[in-house]
């Protein structure tokens, strides 16, 4: 009974160094993977697969936040602006509608150039400023985002670089000029004397649904993939630098 007892443990003990050693096997493969980068990878891509198209819609972002600082600051649909000139020649923005509930715009009558106006996009002149300012930031959040995407995705090369920089250039100045025209249609009709709240959600979806169409272009018809894929190839014929890799140049920079 007991050598029985004992060839039991034995075996048990055998089953159990084998998983062990399988384990460590597993991990230190693992961790080879990890010290030369390779599990890594897999991480940075999962990251950057899910925060690509925040760098798609980046402008709408921002001009979400916008929008929410119109409807905390009107709070009703009825507070309207109407757009007329003034004795002086100057455009101003009559507002009406609920002055108690407002907290920072409680006068009636603004200069259409005044800096409220402009920051809360009310009138041509502050739909022109707020797309300016849309502008400005879909190009600095493209920029930076193109760079770390840089330094931490593998074969990444300039070509890649400078292809998603176009074509994010190419989109913001797409939205941008839709957003202007709806701007225009909006304070040169009959809706000049619509609601504040309404004006900046109208102004807003077209944006945003204008980004959608163009990304859904740009994926159905692969424009970026097939720009870059220029790139490279014109890059190949006439190289100007011996490899233009990201990683390459960092690396140089640490000898």
């Amino acid at each position: 009974m007991t050598s029985t007892l004992a060839a039991l443990e034995t075996q048990v003990w055998a089953v159990v160094k084998r998983s062990l050693g399988g384990f460590e096997q597993q991990s230190t493969s693992r961790g080879d993977a990890f010290s030369r980068g390779l599990e890594p990878k897999n991480v940075v891509s999962s990251v950057f697969k899910v925060t690509d198209p925040v760098s798609t819609y980046a402008g709408n972002i921002n001009d979400a936040r916008g929008l929410y600082d119109v409807i905390i600051e009107f709070k009703r649909i009825g507070i309207t602006a109407t757009v007329f000139t003034g004795a002086n020649g100057v455009n101003l923005i009559h507002i009406s509608g609920y002055a108690g509930l407002r907290r920072t715009i409680t006068g009636t009558r603004y200069a259409a150039n005044h800096p409220q106006m402009l920051a809360m996009g009310i009138g041509q002149q502050g739909i022109n400023a707020g797309i300016v300012s849309g502008v400005r930031f879909c190009i600095l959040f493209s920029v930076g985002y193109r760079i770390i995407e840089s330094i931490f995705k593998d074969d990444y090369t300039l070509a890649d670089f400078i292809g998603n920089i176009t074509m994010d250039m190419a989109k913001t100045a797409i939205v941008a000029a839709t957003s202007f025209v709806a701007g225009v249609f909006l304070t040169t009709t009959v809706f000049a004397v619509s609601s504040i709240i309404a004006v900046a959600a109208i102004v807003f979806v077209v944006g945003l649904g204008t980004a959608i169409i163009l990304d859904a272009i740009d994926k159905k018809y692969g424009i970026s993939e097939k720009l870059i894929a220029l790139l490279k190839e014109k890059n190949r014929v006439k190289p100007r630098t011996p490899e233009a890799n990201f990683h390459f140049i960092l690396n140089g920079l640490g000898k």
